[in-house]
């Protein structure tokens, strides 16, 4: 993980996406006035102009390639993530440079629609449509698990699998919250891929427990969830008011189990193995953060003064 993409409080007049380092990785432009960020993956980060969900920009921190994407032909409550072109058959190691597609999921009028974007052909393709009408799909970041894309759907109660071979949908209930009240409102969850491949996700429950909970192999139902790590927030965060706890939890790195949250003006980052904390920025308006990894990482040019600095960036 070389860094992650914060997004600040929503503002329409200045929305705003931030990379913050986590290693030696200095990106040549560091922030991105009027944009928000929507995903990273395979060493990509897909961004969007604040006031227009569908204007879209793909951008690499690397080489700082910017990809202006056209207006896709369908609209509606959605969610995006962008892809290497080759899942499934590539590595990933150093495929920031090849091609990609954008994969959008939403709803509108006629139901639940996916539309994919290719860079090769610089046009998106004809929209499908799924049997899943009423439901729409939650801002929280999606999970690639070997070739499906998982979503969280509405009031975080159910996700949706999308096969990006078979381009078929299917949906899986969550397990109830944990908690301490006989009634609760709906709890945010960050969705992940586990180390050994397998989906997982990470919530609060009874307001101040950080929860890992992963998929196991058969059928899909709520009864394939398991419980495997829970962290007392309190015990990290003691002076931080249990109800502001209960919202921190603002991203999840995929692969590596490490949590984001935002406390006590801050941005931490939490091992879910280790129970270790880290701070990584200050900063009081953090509601979003997506991590950003990548495995190659050559020397840039020279700085910028146009979004951010410019300064080098060493292999890690």
């Amino acid at each position: 993980m070389l860094g992650v993409v914060c997004d600040g409080i929503w503002d329409s007049k200045s929305p705003y996406a931030r990379f913050v380092p986590t290693s030696s990785c200095r990106p040549p432009r560091a922030n991105h006035r009027g944009l928000r960020s929507f995903d990273a993956r395979h060493g990509r980060v897909l961004l969007h102009h604040g006031g227009a969900y569908t204007d879209f920009i793909v951008w690499d921190p690397i080489t700082d390639q910017r990809v202006e994407l056209p207006s896709p032909p369908c609209y509606g409550r959605l969610k995006a993530t962008v892809l290497c072109a080759a899942t499934g058959v590539c590595n990933h190691l150093d495929c920031h440079r090849g091609p990609f597609i954008v994969v959008l999921m939403g709803t509108n009028g006629e139901g639940m629609f996916c539309c994919i974007y290719s860079s090769e052909s610089g046009e998106w393709g004809k929209p499908t449509y799924g049997d899943h009408p009423g439901d729409n799909v939650e801002w929280t970041r999606s999970a690639l698990v070997g070739n499906t894309l998982v979503f969280a759907l509405s009031g975080y109660r159910r996700i949706l699998k999308y096969d990006l071979g078979t381009q078929q949908m299917s949906v899986i209930g969550l397990p109830y919250v944990r908690t301490h009240m006989i009634f609760t409102d709906f709890v945010p969850i960050e969705l992940t891929t586990l180390e050994d491949g397998r989906l997982g996700f990470a919530r609060v429950e009874k307001s101040t427990e950080l929860c890992l909970w992963s998929r196991g192999e058969g059928d899909d139902d709520v009864e394939g969830w398991t419980l495997c790590k829970v962290i007392d927030l309190k015990g990290l965060f003691p002076l931080v008011d249990s109800f502001d706890l209960k919202n921190c939890l603002v991203g999840f790195a995929e692969s590596v189990c490490v949590a984001f949250v935002a406390v006590q003006g801050g941005l931490f980052t939490i091992d879910m193995k280790s129970g270790l904390m880290k701070n990584v920025s200050v900063g009081s308006d953090i509601c979003c953060a997506v991590p950003y990894i990548n495995f190659c990482t050559p020397a840039l040019e020279a700085p910028s003064r146009d979004d951010g600095q410019r300064v080098g960036i060493s292999s890690v």
